[in-house]
């Protein structure tokens, strides 16, 4: 997230951001992408000798402004979550049947896990609009 006053509001705006204002304060932030990329937690992802037991896809790439928005589905039959592994986004408890959408604002590797079920893990990678290096915010996992 961005910080911007009243001045730079439309050029901020023009770059794919949206801004609230807050008394004399915007908060700025990257607007939904057109398209959304969609991960499911599929039925049997809570029981680690599943053959389905991690996110489906479990890497996906995104492109800042494009398809940025993720949206989790949780498809088992109990909650479950995405918490980042650098704790930068958490859904807390996605029911069965339910989702969570989140908006990356940030080009990035972001590694994420179910906190009720350690063996689920998967990654965003997170590319900017432009073409730029696109630096790990952590340790690199295996």
């Amino acid at each position: 997230n961005l910080v911007c006053n009243q001045n730079c509001e439309n050029m901020v705006e023009k770059a794919g951001y949206v801004c609230n204002a807050e008394g004399d304060i915007f908060s700025c932030y990257m607007q939904n992408s057109a398209d959304v990329a969609k991960v499911i937690i599929p039925n049997g992802a809570s029981n680690q000798q599943s053959s389905t037991h991690n996110y489906i896809p479990n890497k996906i790439v995104v492109v800042l402004g494009t398809n940025s928005t993720v949206q989790w589905y949780n498809q088992d039959d109990t909650p479950s979550s995405v918490t980042g592994d650098l704790k930068k986004f958490d859904s807390t408890s996605i029911l069965p049947n339910h989702s969570w959408t989140f908006v990356f604002d940030k080009p990035g590797i972001y590694w994420y896990h179910s906190e009720p079920y350690p063996w689920m893990h998967a990654e965003v990678i997170v590319l900017p609009s432009e073409s730029v290096p696109v630096i790990p915010e952590g340790p690199i996992h295996p």
